[in-house]
This record gives structure tokens, sequence and C-alpha cells, in this order.
């Protein structure tokens, strides 16, 4: 996997297969999570191609 964003906020990766996973830290990392899941699983309803499609959610509360 390439780093390709590591920042207070959050920590992304980029895999081999194309897929990103993101890592979001600090004290709102949940709320900035499940905001963000929102907005795609809407988009994706709303039939929006531009946008990427969330294949999986899963909020992981380790260190950071």
């Amino acid at each position: 996997m390439l780093k390709v964003k590591d920042t207070l906020r959050a920590t992304v990766h980029l895999g081999y297969d194309g897929r990103v996973f993101k890592a979001y830290h600090g004290s709102n990392a949940a709320e900035r999570f499940d905001n963000e899941v929102r907005v795609l699983r809407h988009l994706e309803e709303r039939g929006c191609s531009f946008v990427p499609r969330l294949l999986e959610a899963h909020l992981g509360l380790g260190g950071g």
C-alpha cells in the first residue's frame, strides 16, 4: 500500500487494487467518519457517478 496522505486529522493509503483506505485521527474522528460515510451513501443513492463508491466502512478506534 502507498501512503498518500498523513496529517493530524487523517491517514490515507491507496491499495494496489485501487481501493482507498482512510483512517481518522483526533478527538472528533468518529463524527467525521460518520459524516463522510453518510455523504458517500447519500450520493450513491442519488446516482452520482463521479464520487467514489463506498465498499466497506469500519470504525476502528485505535491509537491516534
